[in-house]
């Protein structure tokens, strides 16, 4: 059994940053959303989404880390929301926890 990915969509613009209801900041975003397909014998069954990508307009995002591992909320263009987790806060990458809602 093994697993293929098809590109879903791209979306990017400029969304507002959340942790919990504080509104931290906002920044430019481009995300990369991936449906995933695992082989089941002749078959190709959908899986999950994958969901990351990059924030943009800030030098670092560092300072919005804080002690604890609570995901952030991206409210994109569209009226979406995302939490995520950095997976580098010096460069902005960003990884979906779960689907938009």
């Amino acid at each position: 059994m093994f697993s293929r990915y098809r590109l879903v969509e791209c979306p990017k613009g400029n969304g507002e940053i959340f942790r919990g209801d504080q509104r931290l900041t906002q920044g430019a975003y481009t995300l990369t959303v991936r449906q995933a397909y695992v082989q089941a014998g002749d078959e190709l069954l959908p899986g999950h989404l994958e969901i990351d990508g990059m924030l943009a307009g800030r030098s670092t995002w560092e300072d919005l880390e804080g002690p604890d591992d609570d995901p952030f909320t991206l409210h994109l263009a569209d009226g979406r929301r995302l939490n995520f987790l950095f997976m580098n806060s010096t460069t902005g990458k960003i990884k979906g926890t779960g689907t938009f809602y």
